[in-house]
């Protein structure tokens, strides 16, 4: 029996760049082909998602195909 262990992980600055972009008001969106799972893992860990706050997942290539989730942390 074996196994793979896979780890997605932020780049160095990507937090500080997010940060940076925010204060200059500018809205940050993500677009990943990642499962939904690690998309909003990554998206809280660099500041794009907040807990509490709604999210809009597009699954698929038409919009009548979104989800709608509140993130609770």
């Amino acid at each position: 029996m074996g196994f793979i262990l896979f780890y997605n992980h932020l780049k160095d600055d990507v937090i500080d760049l997010i940060k940076t972009l925010k204060e200059a008001g500018i809205e940050n969106r993500m677009i990943t082909g990642d499962s939904t799972f690690t998309a909003i893992k990554l998206a809280f860990k660099s500041g794009i998602i907040f807990a509490d706050k709604r999210v809009i997942i597009f699954k698929g290539s038409t919009p009548n195909r979104a989800i709608i989730l509140k993130i609770h942390h």
